[in-house]
């Protein structure tokens, strides 16, 4: 979930205070909702930082910061390198490798984040252990549901200037999102985009799904997910790739 864009409703009560939720804070991995004063306060008084709805140990909780709209990250695990600075390690390793040949003929409009992706196809890492990170409400009768929203349309292309190469991915887009109908399967939207994406379908989709399934800003969602490096990483996709793509919310 994009916490820039998620509005309040008069309904939603802070778990903490009970009170009506100010100022939203996001916790991570389990994507619960509090006031961010509440739940600052909360993690001040312990040493490992449970959620006050599922105990599950928090990570960190993300809020947005008022005037400038900017996602905030406070990182809760004070003993250790969270899992999550352990992947942005890691990939800043990737990306360090590719730096200086990609660089060169980096593409006007395109940045690191789009190296990134790049390198992510072009080692075809499928994003593995996130589970963690579903935001419950994608959920729908054991079915991951995709949301057609403004982070996605990002996502799509942020993803395709990775594929391409180019800013200018317009036309790719559109034949991306034409597919993106009400009910359509993961293996079927596989083969609809294979004529336009070739062998990079299958992990396109596949990220797509883990993705939408997050409810995550791309950039949130890129220090939530965990590749592996090129030497671990499987030649074949993972046992979790087969999770259904199956309805799309417009």
């Amino acid at each position: 979930m994009d916490i820039s864009e998620v509005r309040v409703d008069e309904s939603d009560v802070c778990p903490i205070c009970f009170e009506q939720m100010k100022k939203l804070a996001v916790t991570f991995p389990c994507f619960h909702q509090f006031c961010t004063d509440c739940l600052k306060e909360w993690a001040k008084r312990k040493k490992r930082v449970p959620c006050p709805l599922c105990n599950k140990t928090l990570e960190s909780f993300y809020y947005t910061k008022r005037g400038t709209g900017e996602v905030s990250v406070v990182n809760l695990q004070r003993r250790s390198p969270s899992h999550t600075e352990w992947r942005r390690k890691s990939r800043q390793s990737m990306i360090s490798e590719y730096r200086s040949a990609m660089l060169e003929d980096l593409p006007q409009g395109l940045g690191e984040e789009h190296l990134w992706r790049r390198i992510v196809y072009k080692e075809r890492l499928y994003a593995l252990g996130i589970k963690q990170c579903i935001d419950p409400r994608a959920y729908h009768s054991g079915r991951i549901v995709v949301l057609l929203d403004r982070n996605l349309r990002e996502w799509i292309r942020r993803d395709l200037q990775a594929i391409f190469w180019t800013a200018h991915v317009e036309e790719f887009e559109k034949a991306v999102l034409k597919n993106l109908w009400h009910g359509i399967g993961r293996d079927e939207l596989v083969r609809k985009l294979r004529s336009l994406l070739g062998n990079q379908a299958g992990l396109f989709v596949h990220e797509l799904t883990w993705f939408s399934a997050s409810r995550a800003s791309p950039t949130v969602y890129d220090n939530m997910a965990c590749y592996p490096t090129r030497r671990s990483r499987s030649t074949s996709p993972r046992s979790h790739v087969d999770m259904f793509l199956c309805d799309v919310s417009r």
